[in-house]
C-alpha cells in the first residue's frame, strides 16, 4: 500500500471520530439541557408542612450565637453539611451562588456545617468563611432534624414549619434548581 493510500485513510478515519466526538458532545449539551430545564429534575421530598422546625442554637464564625427561630419570618434552606463530605464539597458552592441569587427573593441560607471546630472550616474557605455558614452550638443538633446522612436540607416556612427536604446532593446551579426554588418563594 502506497504512503499515500495510507494517508487519505488515516485522514478519512481521523475526520469519522471527529464526526462522531461531535456528534456525541451534540447529543449530551441537549440533554444535560433538558435536565437542566427540567422541574422534574430536581427531586424533593414534600413534607407535611405540619411540624415546626427544629430550634437550634447557631453559632458564626466571629462566636456570636442566635436561635434559629430568630430567622422566622424569611423563608430559609437548612443545609446540613460538612468539609470531609465530598459530596457536601462539591455541592456547597452552587447552594451558596443559588441562594445568594434568590436572596432578594426573602430567601436565607442557613449551612450548618457537621465540622468538630471553626479551625477546620476557616482552613476550608481560606479563612473568610461566607456568612450563610453556621456550626450548630450542640454537637447533636443535627439529630433533631433526623439527619442520618450528608448533605441533607431543609426548606422552611416563614412562619417555621418545615415544607420539603432535598435528601442527598444535586446541583444546586441548574436552572430547573432555581426555578424550584423561585416557585417555592412567596
Amino acid at each position: 500500500m502506497s504512503s499515500e493510500r495510507r494517508h487519505r485513510i488515516v485522514v478519512g478515519l481521523a475526520a469519522l471520530v471527529a464526526i462522531q466526538a461531535a456528534a456525541v458532545g451534540l447529543y449530551l449539551a441537549v440533554q444535560r439541557s433538558r435536565h437542566e430545564s427540567d422541574p422534574a429534575a430536581f427531586r424533593v421530598e414534600q413534607l407535611s408542612g405540619e411540624a415546626r422546625a427544629p430550634d437550634i442554637v447557631l453559632e458564626r464564625a466571629d462566636g456570636t450565637r442566635l436561635s434559629s427561630r430568630s430567622l422566622d419570618g424569611r423563608v430559609r434552606l437548612v443545609h446540613f453539611w460538612a468539609t470531609w463530605c465530598p459530596p457536601c464539597v462539591e455541592e456547597l458552592p452552587g447552594l451558596l451562588a443559588t441562594s445568594r441569587q434568590l436572596s432578594d427573593r426573602d430567601l436565607v441560607l442557613v449551612a450548618i456545617s457537621m465540622d468538630d471546630d471553626w479551625a477546620t472550616i476557616r482552613e476550608f474557605f481560606g479563612g473568610d468563611v461566607p456568612v450563610e455558614v453556621y456550626r450548630a452550638a450542640d454537637a447533636n443538633a443535627h439529630a433533631t432534624y433526623d439527619i442520618v446522612s450528608l448533605p441533607d436540607t431543609y426548606l422552611v416556612s416563614k412562619d417555621g414549619r418545615l415544607l420539603l427536604r432535598y435528601g442527598g446532593a444535586r446541583d444546586w446551579r441548574i436552572a430547573a434548581a432555581r426555578a424550584h426554588l423561585a416557585g417555592e418563594l412567596p
